[in-house]
């Protein structure tokens, strides 16, 4: 991965520097957005665009020089994962106006179906909600001491996090609970949609 870039009448510490952290910036990027050639070409180009602010009193060239290239190379290494972060969805206001199947404005929330909001469904009725919270609590007291724990943990937290807090293998607490959902399946719980709360 030899650069073919060249910078005659450059200082050669600085162009060590950069050719060093440009390398480097390609193997921690695995060459996703970069080549060689270009993380050089901006180093250089942001070293020439910062070399006026340098004040000797303050540091030594060298530093000034590291200290631009260091940072660069981080805002680099941020923009690339802030690329990565996003799939190229774009993002919308649910209170963004637009206009339905017959052309009248309405808000986009109006638009999204029940079935794909992050919402409780509206189906469920008040009753049957708290008919079945009451079902989940009076289960999870028949449940043994140690799979209500988890239960009442799952409730709130992911294995992960489970696992990490207590020490139980993640492993151990699967088995936990298909223990679990089937104990509740047992006794006609087949979907929780409320959780009791304490």
């Amino acid at each position: 991965m030899k650069s073919r870039n060249r910078y005659q009448g450059i200082d050669p510490y600085v162009v060590n520097a950069v050719h060093h952290h440009a390398r480097q910036l390609t193997y921690q990027l695995h060459n996703v957005l970069y080549e060689v050639e270009d993380i050089e070409q901006e180093l250089m180009a942001d070293i020439h665009h910062r070399l006026p602010c340098f004040d000797a009193t303050k540091a030594s060239a060298h530093t000034f020089i590291t200290l631009l290239i260091k940072n660069h190379v981080a805002t680099m290494v941020e923009h690339t994962k802030a690329k990565k972060r996003c799939d190229g969805t774009p993002m919308a206001s649910l209170n963004q106006p637009v206009t339905d199947e017959e052309g009248c404005p309405v808000e986009l929330i109006d638009t999204v179906p029940f079935n794909a909001s992050l919402w409780d469904d509206g189906e469920t009725v008040w009753p049957e909600t708290a008919e079945q919270r009451m079902d989940v609590t009076r289960h999870l007291q028949l449940l043994p001491s140690r799979l209500r724990s988890v239960a009442i943990r799952l409730m709130a937290e992911t294995f992960t996090e489970i696992s990490a807090a207590t020490g139980v293998p993640r492993s151990s607490l699967y088995d936990a609970a298909a223990r679990i959902r089937a104990s509740f399946m047992s006794c006609g719980i087949k979907k929780i949609t409320a959780v009791p709360t304490n």
